[in-house]
């Protein structure tokens, strides 16, 4: 179409494409156009930041190996089945990558303390596998069963996210647990074992600095720590009521670009872009050609038009009111529906078919109301369809059926379905985890403990979006998801090494500080990796990407404190 239209500029002062299918393609352009750069970039920042952190540029390479195989069978895996790139499958690449790494820290880190003790590669890696075996599996099996919840959902869209996630984090860790031990066998960081002499002065460490300052915090001040956490998530979480679901298409995209000047101008200069339709059935051929009927449909419009919200309704009372005034010599008080059956018949007959098939069936049982409009925010056309529906039962005829339509009230529905989805899977994902965790321990009391540090971060972050008035879209759906995937990872490695310590020392206090000095380098590594590397995609020219980048950067920061603030307390708390 632009391409048709580029003929045409020199002959109009403004000649542009704007609608549905106009919309739709400037959305998979930004898409494309952040996983090629974007996307690359914020790898880059996690592998630096991995680099710093771990101090190993061999080891930080790992995760970007086992996910980046992940990503591409995936991708692979898509193409065979003939599921698309879409808004939601176009993360699933970033969910891998996030989730898949936390396991390569985890994997690494234990490793690298492996070799500390035993020095050499092949019994650092038996070490290591004894470490976090039970671990890797229960968080793959609790991410996998998440994600794979999805597919239950009646939204195509959101089903093919469920399918193509739930496969990627199926195959991650299987990829993983492959070529980790390969890997790390051939390229694994090389780390001296410690020396007699040496044991008594060991060489500052800032996690070591950092776990014993956390453990001196948790040990004066544990009841004011976790009550002040946990007040503060329930503050924040307050603001939650406030979030609306809200998917507006042209607020996907910043003020700026093309697409909402184009619509500003056909806004005001003609009517908006969007439509959506009134269907009035009668049941009954010939209905709508009485003056009765179609007067109902005329007062339905004048109300339409008196909100303010609508720029342009049309129906067949508008060409019959048309040619009545013309018939009248054009006076505009004859512009409204003539009491005459007869006359509207005749009428009738300067009508071409074609003319009138969009707003009445051939037998005039059906009628059908245009309605323009420039209100791109599902949320506030909702409202304004509620008192639309209210106000048409009592105008239109009441044995008559009125249905509203059209591809904007279509979307609509589905976001909201899309959020009502997303709270089950979360549900479903949360009684996955108590029922694992209360098994490890064989405590229902464990399983329960394990969902607090995982809420935390949802909490917040709702309350944020609250706060901030950030709609639940398309972009921003997938930010719990992600919450839950890397606060349950952190938290499942904390509580299996937590319970491997409390067998070996029975002791809570003091398993909970080995266990907070062990994990301290991988979760704070693992956090600050994920977060700088998802803020980058806030630099986006696409309105969900950005807050899908900065939300889920904030989720990673929120879900460390919970990691090693929360956890650690209940733990040593709780018999």
């Amino acid at each position: 179409v632009d391409k048709i239209l580029s003929q045409y500029k020199d002959k109009f002062d403004n000649v542009f494409q704007l609608g549905m299918s106009y919309t739709r393609k400037q959305i998979i352009d930004s898409i494309l156009s952040d996983q090629i750069t974007l996307v690359p970039l914020s790898v880059l920042v996690l592998m630096l930041t991995l680099i710093l952190s771990m101090r190993s540029a061999s080891g930080a390479a790992l995760p970007l190996l086992t996910a980046g195989t992940s990503v591409v069978w995936t991708a692979g895996f898509m193409g065979y089945i003939g599921i698309p790139l879409n808004v939601l499958t176009v993360i699933v690449p970033s969910l891998i990558i996030v989730i898949g790494s936390t396991e390569d820290i985890h994997i690494l880190s234990e490793y690298m303390e492996g070799m500390t003790h035993k020095g050499i590669k092949e019994l650092a890696i038996k070490y290591m596998a004894g470490k976090v075996g039970t671990a890797v599996l229960l968080t793959a099996l609790t991410t996998f069963l998440g994600f794979l919840s999805i597919t239950v959902n009646k939204i195509t869209i959101l089903k093919q996210f469920g399918i193509v996630a739930s496969f990627g984090l199926f195959v991650n860790p299987l990829i993983t647990c492959l070529l980790a031990p390969v890997y790390l066998h051939f390229f694994g960081p090389k780390v001296k074992k410690d020396k007699t002499e040496k044991e008594n002065k060991p060489k500052p460490n800032y996690f070591d600095l950092l776990a014993n300052k956390i453990i001196n915090l948790i040990r004066t001040h544990k009841r004011l720590v976790l009550t002040g956490l946990l007040s503060l998530a329930a503050l924040i979480g307050l603001f939650s009521a406030k979030v609306k679901v809200d998917n507006d298409m042209l607020g996907y995209f910043k003020p700026d670009s093309s697409i909402r000047q184009r619509s500003k101008i056909l806004h005001q200069e003609l009517a908006g872009a969007q439509t959506f339709f009134i269907r009035i059935t009668s049941g009954l051929p010939g209905t709508f050609k009485q003056p009765e009927y179609l007067k109902q449909i005329a007062r339905l419009q004048e109300f339409i038009n008196s909100t303010g919200k609508f720029d342009k309704t049309l129906s067949l009372a508008d060409y019959i009111s048309l040619i009545h005034k013309e018939m009248n010599n054009g006076d505009k008080n004859f512009y409204k529906i003539p009491d005459s059956h007869n006359l509207i018949s005749q009428y009738l007959l300067l009508l071409h078919r074609d003319t009138i098939s969009r707003y009445v069936t051939p037998d005039y049982s059906e009628a059908n109301i245009l309605v323009r409009h420039n209100l791109s925010s599902s949320h506030e056309l909702n409202s304004i369809l509620e008192k639309l529906k209210k106000e048409s039962s009592k105008i239109i005829n009441p044995h008559f059926h009125i249905g509203f339509t059209g591809e904007n009230i279509l979307i609509n529905a589905a976001a909201d379905t899309m959020a009502s989805g997303q709270a089950q899977s979360l549900s479903f994902l949360l009684i996955v985890i108590f029922i694992i965790m209360s098994i490890l321990f064989g405590n229902m009391k464990a399983g329960a403990l394990s969902l607090i540090p995982n809420l935390f971060p949802i909490a917040i972050i709702f309350g944020i979006m609250g706060i901030f008035d950030i709609p639940l879209n398309t972009g921003t759906a997938m930010v719990a998801a992600i919450a839950i995937g890397i606060a349950v990872d952190d938290t499942i490695h904390f509580m299996a090494r937590y319970n491997e310590e409390m067998r070996r020392l029975q002791n809570q206090n003091l398993a909970m500080e080995v266990c907070l000095r062990s994990e301290i380098r991988p979760v704070l590594a693992t956090s600050i990796a994920l977060s700088l590397g998802f803020a980058i995609l806030g630099f986006s020219h696409f309105v969900p990407v950005i807050y899908f980048g900065l939300l889920s950067a904030l989720v990673m920061l929120f879900a460390l404190l919970g990691d090693l603030f929360i956890t650690p307390i209940l733990l040593s708390s709780t018999q």
